[in-house]
């Protein structure tokens, strides 16, 4: 199995990827067009989860609710997506992080685990849900 990572380098103010390809390959790629200061979404974190017959409803609302209580706070909270199933397997919830970077994780991670109110509003929704999964993808191009 080949195992892919990618850092990011700044050296003499420019922006580098490292991507490092497991077991032995490492490349150097001058990315000009990420530069520290735009605001570009470079990482999306999906939330996906598969909700217990009959509760995407409750389950809904309170992931509304959540991302309302993000938006009100002014701690460092992501842009956010809610998104639920029109096709494909039913009762499927989607929640979407926009991360500038992979830096921005822990903070938000941090706050989370931290604010009272977003564990009352999770702790809520886990009997609402049969199983979850995330992922990470990195934005390779935007139009």
């Amino acid at each position: 199995m080949v195992t892919n990572l990618h850092f990011y380098v700044k050296i003499n103010k420019r922006l580098y990827i490292i991507a490092l390809k497991f077991p032995t390959f490492i490349r150097y790629l001058p990315s000009h067009n990420l530069t520290p200061q735009k605001s570009r979404i470079m990482v999306i974190e999906r939330n996906v989860f598969h909700l217990k017959f009959g509760m995407a409803k409750e389950a809904i609302t309170l992931w509304k609710e959540i991302l309302q209580e993000a938006k009100k706070s002014n701690l460092a909270s992501p842009e956010m997506r809610l998104l639920s199933d029109l096709s494909g397997p039913a009762y499927t919830l989607v929640v979407e992080l926009h991360l500038k970077s992979w830096t921005d994780m822990n903070p938000k991670q941090a706050v989370w685990a931290t604010t009272a109110r977003f564990q009352e509003l999770y702790k809520q929704f886990i009997p609402l849900c049969e199983s979850a999964e995330r992922t990470y993808y990195k934005i390779e191009h935007i139009q």
